[in-house]
C-alpha cells in the first residue's frame, strides 16, 4: 500500500465511521422495537434523549461519508502518476479493478446518506418525531454498505502494485471498445445534447412548480426527475461534455 496522506485519511475515516454506525445500528434496533411517542415512561424519555444525540452524531458521520466520495475520486486521480500507462483516475482504478466496486458503492452511499440527513433534518423539526423508526430502518440498510465499503477500500489500496502496466481511459471510453463505457462514448452527439438539455429544463421547471405550488404530486415528480437527470448527466458527461473540456474529439473520459 502507498503511504499517501489521502489513503490514510480514507481508511482511518472509514474505520471510525463504520464503528460508530455499528453502535448506532444496535441502538437503532432498540429504538425501532420500543419507540412509543405516546408513552411518558422513563424508558421512552431515555430513548428520546438517545435518539436526539445519536441522530445529531450520525448526521456528521454520514456527512463525512459523503465527503469521502469526493476524497476517493481525488485520491485515485492523484495516484495515476505512480502507474505506468495511467493518465487519470481510470488508470488507477484499472490497476486494481476492486476500485471500481468502491467507486460505485460510494456513489450509492452518497445518495442514501443524503436521504438520511434530509429525513433527520425534517424529523428533528417535528414535535412528534414522525420519521424516527423509518430513518433508523434506513440506517440499518446503510450500515452493511459502509462495512462493505471499508472492506473493499482496504482490498483496493492494499492490492495496488506500482510495477504493473495499467490501461487507461483511451481504451475504456472508446467507441471501438465494448461494455457500457464504450456504448456511452458512442452515443450520437446531437440527440445526446437534446436529451440532456430537455432533462435539465424539465428538472428546473418541475423544481419551480414544486416551490410555488407546494403540491405532493409535484414533489414525487421532482424525485423522479432527479433520478432521470442523474443518469442523463452521466451519459452526457461521457458522450459530449468531456469533449469540450479536453478539446479532443475522441477523448470521452469523465475524470
Amino acid at each position: 500500500m502507498f503511504l499517501h496522506p489521502a489513503i490514510i485519511a480514507l481508511l482511518g475515516g472509514s474505520l471510525i465511521t463504520t464503528a460508530m454506525l455499528i453502535y448506532s445500528s444496535y441502538v437503532g434496533i432498540v429504538i425501532i422495537r420500543r419507540w412509543d411517542i405516546s408513552s411518558s415512561s422513563e424508558g421512552q424519555l431515555l430513548l428520546e434523549r438517545k435518539t436526539y444525540l445519536l441522530s445529531t452524531i450520525m448526521s456528521f458521520v454520514l456527512a463525512l461519508s459523503i465527503l469521502s466520495t469526493f476524497l476517493f475520486i481525488y485520491t485515485v486521480d492523484d495516484l495515476h502518476r505512480l502507474f505506468v500507462g495511467a493518465m487519470c483516475a481510470t488508470g488507477s482504478l484499472n490497476a486494481n479493478p476492486v476500485g471500481w466496486y468502491v467507486l460505485f458503492l460510494k456513489i450509492g452511499i452518497f445518495f442514501l446518506a443524503s436521504i438520511w440527513i434530509a429525513m433527520n433534518y425534517i424529523d428533528q423539526r417535528a414535535e412528534d418525531f414522525p420519521l424516527v423508526k423509518k430513518k433508523f430502518v434506513l440506517l440499518l440498510f446503510i450500515t452493511p454498505l459502509l462495512i462493505t465499503d471499508t472492506y473493499l477500500q482496504f482490498r483496493y489500496f492494499l492490492g495496488l502494485n506500482p510495477n504493473i502496466i495499467t490501461s487507461c481511459c483511451g481504451s475504456l471510453f472508446s467507441k471501438e471498445g465494448g461494455g457500457v463505457a464504450a456504448g456511452l462514448s458512442g452515443l450520437p452527439l446531437k440527440p445526446a445534447m437534446i436529451v440532456f438539455y430537455l432533462a435539465v429544463s424539465g428538472f428546473i421547471l418541475n423544481a419551480l412548480l414544486t416551490l410555488f405550488l407546494q403540491n405532493s404530486a409535484a414533489r414525487y415528480l421532482l424525485s423522479v426527475f432527479s433520478v432521470v437527470l442523474f443518469v442523463v448527466a452521466i451519459a452526457s458527461i461521457v458522450s459530449f461534455i468531456s469533449l469540450y473540456f479536453y478539446e479532443i474529439p475522441t477523448h470521452h473520459c469523465p475524470f
